[in-house]
């Protein structure tokens, strides 16, 4: 038994016979070491540099008990098997790591959030410059709204479109066997880039000038996340504070700004604790800021 091969020969056969019948080769587990610690299925993430950052842990695929995913404690988001994006110039975002690298056994660069369909952070789309991307998501509301959120960050992205039967890749892949790589180019041939509006932040107001010290607080102020104050979904839709709602029409943005769709109302995280609290711009920023 070799060192490269011994995650993969230390798999339990029945663990060793799902994986595969997921379309997992074995030359793509080895790779990417995928593994089993006795109790569940272990899935190193690694970064840019190939350094392990920590594990995910798949449940025994005969339980039902407990989480389906757990991580290692002081993990967060990442961008898993993102050495695809070095090595093609195409690129698919799907949901999940074994839909990853389903996709990368049968020859289709793929990455995906180690934190679900919902978390795909803004600062990774950068390492996306000059790729041309594609995003393939599950048949569920969850891929539904990914898919919205990825067009908002990749407004040229194509979607690669599942048949509706379909649950998600790794099903595609299982369904058609042998002919799967020829299918599922097929399917990449009528990917269209999503007619969704592109939604953009608001611009807010020129502010007063106002004192060195009292700037700074705001400054500090203002960095604090609208999500510590309201209750936002995973889409950055919560319910408005300006008027009376039973579903979240204002929308928060990643650079800590908002905007209600259904009264127009904009601002910042201190607007909306002024709003919260009925008090002035200096009380607002003393509950942000503690003190």
């Amino acid at each position: 038994m070799t060192a490269q091969t011994s995650h993969v020969d230390n798999l339990p056969k029945r663990i060793h016979q799902w994986l595969n019948a997921r379309m997992l080769t074995d030359d793509i587990l080895i790779k990417h070491e995928v593994g089993w610690n006795g109790r569940q299925i272990v899935i190193p993430v690694v970064n840019e540099q190939g350094t392990h950052m920590f594990n995910k842990y798949r449940r025994d695929p005969a339980s039902n008990s407990g989480p389906k995913y757990l991580f290692d404690r002081g993990a967060s988001a990442m961008l898993y098997n993102i050495h695809a994006l070095t090595d093609s110039p195409t690129v698919i975002i799907c949901e999940g790591e074994f839909d990853a690298l389903c996709l990368e056994a049968h020859g289709f660069p793929a990455v995906t959030s180690t934190a679900g369909a919902a978390t795909f952070k803004p600062e990774w789309v950068p390492l996306f410059k000059n790729k041309e991307v594609y995003f393939c998501m599950d048949n569920d509301p969850a891929g539904s709204d990914a898919r919205l959120k990825l067009h908002q960050l990749f407004p040229d992205a194509k979607k690669i479109p599942l048949p509706p039967t379909i649950k998600d890749i790794t099903d595609f892949f299982v369904l058609h066997g042998v002919d799967s790589t020829r299918r599922f180019r097929q399917l990449m041939s009528v990917a269209f880039v999503p007619d969704i509006p592109i939604i953009k932040p608001p611009e807010l107001p020129k502010r007063k000038k106002i004192d060195a010290s009292g700037g700074e607080r705001i400054i500090r102020a203002r960095e604090v996340p609208i999500r510590h104050f309201l209750q936002v979904n995973p889409q950055g839709f919560a319910r408005c504070i300006f008027k009376p709602e039973k579903t979240g029409s204002l929308k928060v943005f990643p650079d800590n700004k908002f905007k209600c769709f259904g009264c127009g109302e904009h601002g910042d995280v201190i607007d909306i604790v002024r709003r919260l609290n009925d008090v002035t711009l200096p009380e607002a920023i003393k509950i942000i800021l503690g003190s």
